[in-house]
């Protein structure tokens, strides 16, 4: 998993996205990945959409 949130993070980079920006998105990708308990690629658009939604609206 480490050389995928490497690649993740580096892509994040090219992208111009400053450290902080960064650094947050990945703190996202990995409560997601915690959430549905499965690998990045096995997590579909409708999980992640239904992920947001939970966080917006009952996490806040």
């Amino acid at each position: 998993m480490t050389k995928l949130f490497t690649r993740f993070s580096e892509d994040l980079q090219l992208k111009g996205l400053s450290q902080k920006t960064s650094t947050m998105l990945t703190i996202v990708a990995k409560q997601l990945i915690k959430h549905y308990q499965k690998s990045p690629e096995e997590i579909s658009n409708e999980e992640r959409r239904q992920y947001f939604l939970y966080k917006k609206n009952v996490r806040q």
